[in-house]
């Protein structure tokens, strides 16, 4: 149990499980006790202010939880308001709207995008307290008030495989991610780069005009630096419009690929982190 901020009004001490999800808040008031059903529905959501409730997400005064920042979840509904849009929808007739492919048993979804399946409950279970130091198995535990390291058991047998399938999941899901981003910049990739290209000689022009600008105060050629200035805001205002042009189709593309290149290095981290842990539980 650990002090967390309920609302603007009160600090309560909040008990939550592994997956962080709030399970009784003791404020000044009377204690509150609260469960979930396995999509997150939380009969005492609709009363309540906002606060963090289910995967310890912040509840908005509606019910929804917005995932990413940007897409509404509802719990009741058990599906998302919003389509992902790194979703190939409508090349794989896959749901864009799900939750955690349908299965928020094994997996969360906190950004709203995209699973990783050594930051789902089984896996956070398995390796989310645990350390490799000095080639020794520890794990955290709460000794007098302090998260303090101690020895920890090596990997039952069960446990063993089943850190091996989420890792074979991980590789499978860093092989789509890698594919996702290749298709992405063999798509968008040109674009993007004319994008940023555009971008930056506006920035640079910008850069230009400030300093004729300040020339204009310790010149008595006054009619050649204006001139040249005149030249740069025409150049400006080209590379602009064809700034807002590519903007319009490409800067979704561009969010998008740095989401997937997030997602990636994510995936790729917490793999080489169990691979860690497992080479040291054999030893």
């Amino acid at each position: 149990m650990q002090p967390k901020h309920l609302s603007p009004s009160a600090t309560s001490l909040l008990a939550t499980d592994m997956q962080g999800s709030i399970l009784r808040a003791h404020t000044k008031q009377e204690p509150l006790s609260l469960s979930y059903a396995t999509y997150g529905f939380d009969p005492h959501a609709i009363s309540d202010s906002p606060q963090l409730r289910f995967n310890a997400e912040l509840r908005t005064v509606a019910g929804f939880y917005l995932l990413g920042s940007y897409r509404a979840y509802n719990p009741i509904l058990m599906r998302f308001h919003s389509p992902d849009r790194l979703s190939p929808f409508g090349a794989g007739n896959i749901n864009a709207y799900a939750y955690c492919s349908n299965d928020p048993v094994n997996y969360t979804d906190a950004s709203g995008y995209m699973k990783n399946p050594l930051r789902s409950p089984a896996g956070l279970t398995l390796i989310g307290d645990k350390s490799n130091i000095n080639g020794k198995l520890y794990r955290n535990a709460q000794i007098s008030g302090q998260t303090k390291l101690v020895p920890a058991p090596k990997f039952t047998e069960s446990e063993t495989i089943h850190l091996q399938n989420l890792s074979q999941e991980q590789t499978q899901e860093i092989q789509k991610t890698s594919q996702n981003i290749q298709d992405y910049k063999k798509k968008y990739g040109r674009g993007i780069k004319k994008m940023l290209e555009a971008e930056a000689t506006i920035d640079d022009l910008n850069t230009k005009r400030k300093k004729y600008v300040e020339l204009l105060k310790r010149t008595q050629d006054l009619g050649t630096i204006t001139d040249k200035i005149s030249a740069i805001d025409d150049k400006t205002k080209t590379n602009r419009i064809i700034f807002a042009e590519l903007s319009a189709q490409y800067s979704a593309p561009k969010k998008n690929l740095i989401l997937l290149t997030h997602h990636l290095k994510q995936l790729e981290a917490d793999l080489d982190y169990a691979q860690n842990l497992m080479r040291t539980n054999t030893k």
